[in-house]
């Protein structure tokens, strides 16, 4: 347990921060791309390490696989060290946010935005149940208990990484449609969609459909949220890099509970039931997110135009 969070903290700082190195590299016309090559470089190393950490874990054991993982580790810290260069990125994020520490204050700003505190509760909360509580959770223990060998779980995951790989493309559309919210809707509802197809089989195949459903639902969502909420005001007020960390903060809380929330479900109605619940509770929170976001991105450039 004590392994695991001291690999949680490293793998949160390297969001935060390689989320600031996105927004010093980009602005706001080719944002959403961005963002898009930035989930399409973790859909490739995922469909590397999955397929490899199965054949590892179950030929050399996972102590093997351990090392393995913590060998790349150390290989991405010497490209940190090498390339990338940390005068710079102080320089302009110094520009892009405010120089004072975060503050308790700061974490419920965001919460004045109604289109904000939607796409949290029913954009990112519905993504995390779906590749968090689903995806790495419930459908491993589910392979297994079908009796799926490691290997072969881990080339079926892979899928959902091979569909990531067309992310920028999605980016690229939003960024020439400038409606990141249009593609929000849509990720989540094929999730949503999708995960109910267990109502009415879960064969294999009914799996492998679901983790499709789930990668182009989740491209969709990956490609455009971040650029969705950069478009807000409060990221101008506060800053768009500082803006983002409290955001993903909020999502890292939520990413804890779904684990947790998911094996009490599993436990109490099954792993059928469970994955076609959840669906229902995604394209729920599709119906709030439509009622209460707006496109912010056009509201900012209509009172830019209106300002001129």
């Amino acid at each position: 347990t004590v392994a695991r969070f001291i690999t949680g903290m490293g793998y949160g700082a390297t969001i935060i921060n390689g989320i600031s190195l996105i927004v010093e590299k980009t602005t706001h016309s080719n944002r959403t791309a961005g963002f898009g090559y930035w989930s399409a470089g973790y859909a490739a190393a995922f469909i590397c390490a999955t397929a490899i950490g199965g054949v590892i874990a179950e030929r050399l054991g996972f102590r093997a696989g351990m090392f393995v993982s913590m060998f790349f580790s150390f290989c991405f810290g010497l490209f940190v060290f090498f390339f990338v260069k940390s005068p710079k990125i102080k320089k302009a994020l110094s520009e892009k946010m405010e120089k004072v520490k975060l503050s308790l204050k700061d974490f419920l700003f965001i919460f004045k935005n109604k289109s904000l505190l939607a796409a949290l509760l029913f954009a990112s909360v519905p993504v995390q149940i779906a590749f968090i509580g689903i995806f790495q959770y419930s459908f491993p223990l589910f392979m297994s208990d079908m009796g799926v060998t490691p290997s072969n779980i881990g080339r079926i995951l892979t899928i959902y990484a091979v569909i990531s790989l067309l992310t920028p493309y999605i980016g690229k559309m939003a960024d020439k449609s400038q409606n990141e919210r249009k593609y929000i809707i849509i990720g989540n509802l094929i999730t949503g969609l999708g995960l109910i197809v267990f109502l009415f089989t879960q064969e294999l195949t009914a799996l492998i459909f679901v983790i499709m459903a789930i990668g182009v639902g989740g491209m969709f969502v990956d490609a455009t949220e971040e650029s969705y909420i950069t478009s807000s005001e409060e990221a101008e007020s506060m800053g768009e890099a500082k803006l983002l960390s409290i955001y993903t903060t909020y999502e890292k809380i939520v990413a804890i509970m779904v684990p947790l929330i998911a094996g009490m479900m599993i436990n109490a109605l099954g792993y059928s039931k469970s994955i076609v619940f959840m669906g229902f509770f995604i394209l729920i929170g599709v119906g709030m997110f439509t009622l209460l976001s707006r496109n912010m991105r056009q509201m900012k450039t209509s009172k830019v135009k209106e300002n001129e």
